[in-house]
């Protein structure tokens, strides 16, 4: 569970603080929720406490975690599909990551995807 005043990341969001936990009644059913104010664009959400999980509210990692990232990422490189959406005039970028091998027999560099 969340508390007041702490920072968490939304996805499709990104961080906001817990504001306030508040019980709405919606249809007949009372529910509580988190009323959480993202901090890039000071829009509002509410997030239902017993769906957290399923909306993908987690805690922010901390500096070791960070660390723990770059290490995993540093072997790494970014590939960038774009395709066109239904407006041609629009396209939506897809990022996929791959891992550099090098292949020990050949002494060549091969890229599997992850």
């Amino acid at each position: 569970m969340f508390k007041v005043g702490k920072v968490a990341v939304y996805p499709g969001h990104g961080v906001g603080k817990i504001e306030s936990i508040e019980e709405k009644e919606f249809s007949g059913t009372k529910q509580s929720f988190y009323i959480m104010r993202i901090l890039d664009t000071d829009m509002t959400i509410m997030v239902p406490v017993d769906g957290t999980s399923s909306a993908g509210l987690r805690c922010v990692i901390d500096s070791n975690e960070v660390n723990k990232v770059y290490e995993i990422l540093k072997d790494l490189s970014l590939i960038h599909i774009s395709e066109p959406t239904r407006l041609l005039s629009i396209s939506y970028a897809v990022f996929c990551l791959k891992k550099t091998i090098l292949n020990p027999s050949t002494s060549t560099t091969i890229h599997p995807y992850l």
